[in-house]
C-alpha cells in the first residue's frame, strides 16, 4: 500500500533484518502527537497521514489545517520497489517496507519540479533509539547543502518541510539530505549484533505542491 504508516500507541521502531530473534528488543515508543505541518521544519503525525489516504493512487488534492495541496510526487522505499532509485549514498540494503540510513548522512534525488509554485516535502520515518542511552535521535535536513532546519525524534513520525523558491525555480535536480549526527550501531548499545550505523529507518515521502488557502481559512 502507497500509505500505509500510521503509528499507533504501542508501535516500536522496525527492528534491522540483521537482529537476532533472541535479542533485547527496545521498549516501543510513544506515538506522534498529531501537530499541524510547519513551513520550516516540523513532526506530524496522523493529519498528514490520513489526507494522504484520502487522496489515494489518484493524487486528489487534499486539504490539511486550512491548506489545499495536491500530491505531485508519491516514493515509498523497500525491498523490490522501483523508488529505491532514487535512494543516493548513504543507505543500507532495502527491507521490506523501509530503509535504514547507513551513514551519519544520506541522501535522495529528487526529480525536478516543472510547474513553478510552492512545494511541501513530507517524509515518514522512524528514528533508531535506545531506552536507556539514545532515546531520541536528531535530524537535520538540508536540501541541495542548504540546511532546513532540525528536528528531534522520539518516536515514528512525519517529517514536514517547505522547500525553498531557490530549488525550485532553478530547475534542476533537489537533493534531500538527512543528517543523523547521533546515529549509532546497535551491537554498540548492547542490542544484537548489528553493525550497521542507523538513524532513520526510511517509509516513503511525498512532495505536495501549496494551491493556497480553503475559503474557510480564508475567511478567518
Amino acid at each position: 500500500q502507497m500509505f500505509d504508516y500510521q503509528p499507533t500507541a504501542g508501535e516500536a521502531t522496525p527492528p534491522p533484518m540483521a537482529r537476532p530473534a533472541s535479542a533485547a528488543q527496545p521498549a516501543a515508543p510513544p506515538a506522534p502527537a498529531p501537530a499541524l505541518a510547519g513551513v520550516a521544519l516540523a513532526a506530524v503525525g496522523q493529519p498528514a497521514v490520513a489526507a494522504l489516504h484520502g487522496a489515494g493512487e489518484a493524487k486528489a488534492d487534499i486539504e490539511l489545517d486550512g491548506e489545499k495541496l495536491r500530491p505531485v510526487l508519491m516514493l515509498h522505499f523497500g525491498q523490490d520497489l522501483p523508488d529505491v532509485a532514487m535512494l543516493g549514498p548513504g543507505w543500507s540494503r532495502p527491507e521490506p517496507g523501509f530503509v535504514w540510513s547507513n551513514a551519519r548522512q544520506s541522501h535522495v534525488a529528487l526529480p525536478p519540479l516543472r510547474e513553478p509554485g510552492h512545494y511541501r516535502v513530507w517524509v515518514a520515518g522512524a528514528p533508531m533509539q535506545h531506552p536507556q542511552t539514545l532515546p531520541e535521535q536528531t535530524v537535520i535536513v538540508l536540501i541541495n547543502g542548504t540546511e532546513i532546519g532540525q528536528v528531534r525524534l522520539s518516536a515514528p513520525s512525519v517529517l514536514a518541510f517547505d522547500l525553498p523558491l531557490a530549488a525550485v525555480s532553478a530547475g534542476g535536480k533537489i537533493v534531500l539530505t538527512l543528517r543523523m549526527p547521533n546515529a549509532a550501531r546497535p551491537i554498540d548499545l548492547g542490542s544484537g549484533n548489528d553493525d550497521r550505523l542507523l538513524g532513520l529507518c526510511l517509509r516513503w515521502l511525498v512532495v505536495l505542491r501549496h494551491l493556497g488557502v480553503t475559503s474557510a481559512q480564508a475567511a478567518d
